[in-house]
């Protein structure tokens, strides 16, 4: 005979399972997120300590312009064809967004190296 009442508590069990797995699963991501932010928020802080050092030895050398950052597809921005601003991700968007709340005149640059092999984006700060 069938025991209808051990089924249900089996059902049970295995469902009551199945959600632990699935917390323990949305936890987890929740901390790699959380140790991905903190990381991202550490390396602007130092790519923005540098900048001010890095753009006072190029206008001692008489130039108008310094890169903040070279730029990499998937890791500072999502559009293969073109960036802008709304494009950027992760170090590069926070960034993009100190510069921008400072009032600084910071573009996206592109670059080639002139025969199609090469070429990429620079976040540059002008003066």
């Amino acid at each position: 005979m069938v025991n209808l009442k051990s089924l249900r508590d089996l059902a049970d069990k295995a469902t009551q399972a199945a959600k632990e797995r699935t917390e323990a699963k949305e936890e987890a991501k929740a901390r790699r997120d959380w140790n991905l932010a903190a990381r991202n928020e550490l390396a602007a802080k130092h790519v923005l300590e540098r900048l001010e050092m890095r753009a006072q030895r190029h206008a001692q050398k008489g130039l108008r312009s310094c890169k903040v950052m070279p730029l990499r597809y998937l890791k500072h921005y999502k559009n293969l064809t073109t960036v802008r601003p709304a494009d950027l991700i992760g170090v590069a968007k926070l960034v993009w967004d100190e510069l921008d709340k400072q009032k600084l005149k910071v573009r996206l640059n592109d670059w080639h190296d002139g025969v199609g092999i090469k070429s990429g984006w620079d976040m540059v700060l002008e003066w």
